[in-house]
């Protein structure tokens, strides 16, 4: 199954902690395939700039959107990926 996420770009970082930009820290795509007899799936997402401070990292957050036969889990379908220079 291909299933389709999105970047949360109205999301709010953990102080003190920033959004990281698309295109300036990182890309990503914005679906997952999960192979048959599987539940699992791989997100790649390609740091292109840590930041200044480790001890400012920034973040990515993500929601799974789903696809016509698969809904996303209200619970589970929101991730936040810190980006540091450590």
């Amino acid at each position: 199954e291909v299933i389709t996420y999105r970047v949360m770009t109205e999301a709010v970082p953990v102080a003190p902690n920033v959004l990281a930009v698309s295109g300036t820290h990182y890309t990503t795509g914005n679906t997952v395939t999960i192979p048959a007899n599987s539940s699992f799936g791989e997100v790649t997402i390609n740091i292109q700039n840590p930041g200044i401070s480790s001890t400012v990292p920034t973040e990515v957050h993500l929601e799974l959107v789903g696809n016509t036969n698969i809904k996303a889990s209200s619970n589970y379908k929101k991730i936040a990926i810190r980006i540091a220079q450590n």
